[in-house]
């Protein structure tokens, strides 16, 4: 069983694949940079 969120795909334009481990990516930066900014 292999388990990735790569497989999750939210956004698809020819060979552009928007998938789960980017928008998590993203999220936890967005994260990041909100809280330095808090500090």
């Amino acid at each position: 069983m292999d388990i990735t969120p790569d497989s999750v795909v939210y956004w698809q334009s020819g060979a552009l694949k928007i998938n789960a481990t980017l928008v998590f990516t993203w999220a936890v930066m967005a994260l990041l940079v909100g809280g330095s900014w808090l500090v």
